[in-house]
């Protein structure tokens, strides 16, 4: 009995599906709406986002009638968050799946820290400038200069990927109507994922 075997074509269009780029979901007018972009964020496992606009392209090449303000107001309700997670580098995910998937991949991030910043952690304990670090971001959110602990001085900013944290939307996100859009690649202020979820 033969054994159909797929072929790169095949192969490339089942991808193009699964992502849902092939035939893009129409997008509710009324009731659901939101919850219908949140579940296409889910569906994705998350969107790359370490700049600001990339996630509204993703979600318009896949839902039918998506409109700017639809992903904006779920970030200013925080149903959706952008956080540090594959390759750390930051990801729009579900709220939801914001406190499910950051503590899988936690032990990647912290084997790859000390790989990429060496001597700047060296004698530091790990444990302790999470745990300052987080405390200075529920207390408030803040920007990267703002996080340094006093006594790390020394240690990269980026140690807020270390002690779970993400960015906060710095006043409305792109997108939310009359909001002028932020500059690519430019940072808000940080706070715990949990607080912010919560």
């Amino acid at each position: 009995m033969p054994i159909d075997t797929l072929n790169q074509r095949d192969l490339n269009r089942a991808l193009l599906a699964r992502q849902m780029l092939l035939c893009p979901a129409p997008l509710p007018a009324g009731p659901g709406r939101a919850e219908a972009v949140t579940r296409m964020v889910e569906h994705l496992a998350g969107l790359q986002a370490q700049a600001p606009f990339p996630p509204y392209f993703g979600l318009w090449s896949r839902l039918v009638g998506f409109q700017p303000a639809d992903l904006a107001e779920l970030l200013v309700s925080r149903q959706v968050v952008r956080i540090a997670l594959m390759r750390s580098t930051i990801h729009l995910v579900s709220a939801r799946d914001c406190l499910t998937f950051r503590p899988l991949v936690q032990p990647v991030l912290d084997r790859s820290l000390p790989a990429i910043f060496g001597k700047q952690f060296a004698g530091l304990d790990a444990g302790a400038l999470a745990a300052a670090g987080r405390a200075l971001v529920d207390a408030e959110p803040r920007t990267f200069p703002a996080t340094h602990p006093p006594r790390w001085r020394r240690a990269s900013a980026r140690w807020s990927r270390w002690s779970r944290c993400r960015p906060v939307p710095s006043g409305a996100p792109p997108g939310r109507r009359g909001t002028p859009p932020r500059k690519p690649g430019s940072a808000g202020p940080w706070t715990s994922a949990r607080r912010w979820t919560s």
